[in-house]
This record gives C-alpha cells, structure tokens and sequence, in this order.
C-alpha cells in the first residue's frame, strides 16, 4: 500500500506535512516503503532538473522524517538513497534541496545501525572523490563524521579504507571540504577503542595534517609501552605517520619507527589485522 502523496513533492512546508504523516505510517506498519513508494522517492532524487526542485527538496525531507521517527524500520530501503542524497548536497538549483539533502543525511547517520553503516560507507567514500563538487565531498564528510560518533564500532572496522581518503582532504584548497575533513579525521581516529593509543590520538590528527609534526609524534610513540591487544584500527591510524616516518631523513627517526613496529607487532593477535599495512611498511623496514 502506497504511503506516499502528491504533496510531499511540493517542497517547504507542504512537505514537511505530509513527510512527517508519512513517516507515522512507516513506523506503525514495520516493514517499510512499498516498492512502488520506494521508486517514486529514487526518481525524484535523481531527476535534477530545474523545474523538479520541490519534488527533490521533498523526497529528502520525507527520508529524513522516515529515518528520524521509523528509525531502522525501512532502513534497508533508505541506504539505496544515499548515493542521490549525496549528490543533492550539491544541487545546482536550490539551496533548499542542498540543506533538505544534508539534513536527510544527518537523520540517518543518527539513527543508522552497525549492518546500514557497513552499507553506504562505499558511496561515502566515493563522494569523497576530488571530481565530485566540494558541497557533495563535504556531505559524505558530514555524514561519517556523525557515523564515528553513533557508530564507532563499525567505522573503526573500516578505518584502513577510511582514513587513506579523509587524509587525502584535510588541506584541501576549499576551506569548507578542508575544515570537514579535519573534523571528520578527529571523529574517525576518535572511534577507536584502544587506551594506549588514545593518548596520542590529538598528536597523531595534528601531524597528518601537519607534516612539520611527524618527528615529534614519532619520539612520543617510540617512548611508550603498549600493553593492550593491537587490532586493524590503531594500526590504520599508525601506519600512516609510520610511512612519514621513515621518508624524514634522520636516521634516529627511521629507527624510532622501527621501535613502533617491533613494540606494536608483539600484540598483534590476528594477522589479518596487519596483512594489509605489510606491503607498505615492511620494504621501509629492511632499509
């Protein structure tokens, strides 16, 4: 049965109506859009034309009113939308369809479960691409930076595809993408869960950002005592600075980061955890 009507696709407070009774009879049944609901939403979304703002802005606003008041009821519909969504946060004809996107977005970071983030992190990660618009770049931003801090588990799981691209940005020439990068790199690096690392978590943001930083980070690592079982996330934080750390010419810097490795390696539990991060740091190593 079709929950959707004609006015949500009239923009502005006509939608927001009909949005908010929508997203009553999404909760309430349990199960979702019907496919035909779901169609019309993904149409309107992807038809960017002038004419067909509202009918943008509106779709936005009714998946941020599903995924606010529904919560995870139709959230195995609302991750096939965040590609469009994404998208809208540059719409080159509405500044209301850009906010409308980059609030639907919002809603469903905070109300997304572990399995949902694991879904759009994809399409998150490719709207951080440098072709895309910087308002499209900055919204997948956004949206991962409010994932880290409702969701850490499941983005520190997915740190070592994460934190490659957002470090890619945070010196971007456009103030708005370079200043959601650093946030969102303070979020990501936030999730993860391991005390010894937690410490240096700000110097470690700090020299990513600012390579003048890394000696300095590098002799704070070497200094300490790890003692708690080292997974995928710290590493793909630590690998990185560890690969700056051997390009600074002094050899005591080499060695310090030699020191990490040797004092990291030992905690490693699970090779799998490190098999990724080998191919870079072990040729850097036997030098």
């Amino acid at each position: 049965m079709s929950v959707l009507s004609s006015s949500i696709f009239e923009g502005g407070d006509a939608s927001r109506t009909a949005a908010s009774q929508i997203a009553e009879k999404v909760k309430s049944s349990g199960s979702g859009l019907s496919s035909a609901d779901l169609s019309a939403l993904a149409e309107a979304l992807a038809d960017g034309s002038k004419g067909t703002a509202a009918k943008r802005e509106g779709a936005c606003v009714a998946v941020a009113a599903i995924a606010g008041t529904a919560k995870q009821a139709a959230e195995h519909q609302m991750v096939t939308l965040v590609s469009a969504l994404v998208t809208c946060c540059a719409d080159k004809h509405s500044k209301e369809v850009q906010d409308a996107a980059a609030n639907a977005l919002s809603a469903l970071a905070k109300s997304m479960s572990g399995h949902g983030v694991r879904a759009i992190l994809p399409a998150m990660i490719d709207a951080m691409d440098p072709k895309e618009k910087w308002q499209t770049m900055v919204g997948a931003l956004d949206t991962v930076s409010t994932l880290a801090v409702t969701s850490p588990l499941a983005i520190s799981e997915a740190l070592n595809d994460i934190i490659p691209v957002v470090t890619q940005m945070v010196n971007d020439s456009k103030e708005q993408v370079s200043v959601a990068a650093r946030k969102c790199l303070e979020n990501i690096c936030n999730s993860i869960d391991n005390r010894d690392v937690e410490p240096f978590i700000p110097a470690l943001v700090a020299a990513t950002i600012d390579h003048e930083q890394v000696v300095e980070c590098v002799q704070k690592l070497a200094s300490t005592t790890f003692v708690q079982t080292v997974t995928a996330a710290p590493l793909a934080l630590i690998a990185p600075l560890l690969l700056l750390g051997f390009r600074v010419r002094t050899t005591a810097t080499k060695r310090m980061c030699a020191v990490i490795i040797n004092n990291m390696s030992k905690l490693v539990e699970d090779p799998e955890d490190a098999a990724p991060f080998l191919p870079n740091l072990l040729p850097l190593l036997k030098r």
